[in-house]
């Protein structure tokens, strides 16, 4: 990896940065962690994304109201003008979803409480993180698809990063054949 963090990768550092102990809590999906799936370093560079996106885990409101209580005594302010889910930290946008369905108001991805349970924790500039495993990356990506998609398969930001990974990542098909769903 180069010594300089990509601006994706920078924004996520900036990110678990700020969440200090909370990020145990959580962890990281979409297409931000994308780089961090690759693993031919003969990739080509993946796109930038506008957001970091964070999933954790609570089942009602009361536990996710909570977690909110406490990014905003970190310093996170939601974003009046963004989707519900829309913090903002630093100039970075942060999209928090909980991992269950049935918090009031969220839709959530059905494959977030399985990335909870089998997130990898990795070393991102000297801090512990959690991040979505590849085969769980993939199944958010191809429900993100289905959800938002509207069949452009030539435009959507979700299938290009699921190709991303399919082409990138050689021990791929090990993982999804040893994966849980």
């Amino acid at each position: 990896m180069r010594n300089e963090l990509s601006e994706n990768l920078g924004q996520m550092l900036l990110v678990a940065r700020r969440l200090g102990e909370l990020r145990k809590d959580m962890v990281f999906v979409g297409g931000s962690v994308l780089e961090l799936l690759i693993s031919d370093p003969a990739q080509p560079p993946v796109r930038p994304t506008l957001d970091v996106d964070l999933v954790v885990g609570a089942s009602s409101w009361s536990e996710f109201t909570r977690q909110q209580d406490k990014l905003r005594d970190l310093g996170f302010r939601e974003d009046p003008n963004g989707p519900i889910c829309r913090w903002n930290i630093d100039g970075i946008a942060v999209d928090l979803m909980p991992a269950e369905e049935g918090v009031q108001g969220y839709i959530t991805n059905r494959w977030y409480a399985a990335a909870m349970r089998t997130a990898q924790v990795i070393e991102l500039a000297g801090l512990e993180i959690k991040v979505i495993s590849a085969p769980c990356f993939l199944a958010t990506k191809l429900e993100a698809f289905d959800g938002r998609g509207e069949r452009d398969f030539m435009a959507s930001h979700d299938l290009e990063d699921l190709v991303a990974v399919v082409d990138g990542r050689e021990e791929l098909a090990e993982e999804v054949a040893r994966s849980e769903s």
